[in-house]
């Protein structure tokens, strides 16, 4: 993981550690699952070009295992953190393209592969290219 993210990471966890830890003891899944949600929308919020982090990294510093973070959240909201991590990421995304940013901008920024790679993944999620997106043909459709 790239210094950087590490540290914003840290800083991230320490902000919701008591929250986390009280929820491990306490062993309540809901407090545990909102807190891997707000952890990944922060890290969402701040990422600039940085890689965002997988299941087993949030999991790490969570301090709990992969396996059981992903049982909490998928009890807790009735779909994975993966799908969860996608929806926040696309949602951003759209934001961006709505501001004005290229896509390419805006596939480097989420931290894609290519741009081909973000190019299917935005249609996947919204059923319209991020250009045709750009061009407002998704309003026309309504």
């Amino acid at each position: 993981m790239d210094n950087a993210v590490h540290h914003a990471v840290a800083q991230l966890v320490e902000q919701h550690r008591k929250e986390c830890a009280a929820a491990v003891r306490a062993d309540d899944e809901l407090i545990l699952a909102e807190a891997a949600r707000e952890l990944v929308r922060s890290l969402v919020d701040r990422l600039d070009g940085d890689k965002l982090l997988t299941l087993n990294e949030l999991a790490a510093v969570m301090h709990v295992r992969p396996r059981t973070l992903w049982k909490i959240h998928q009890r807790a909201y009735s779909r994975s953190l993966n799908q969860y991590i996608h929806e926040r990421l696309m949602a951003r995304a759209k934001a961006m393209l709505e501001e004005g940013m290229t896509i390419k901008a805006v596939s480097l920024t989420l931290g894609y592969s290519t741009q081909s790679n973000f190019s299917r993944s935005f249609k996947k999620r919204y059923g319209i290219s991020p250009r045709d997106y750009q061009d407002g043909r998704h309003k026309k459709s309504r």
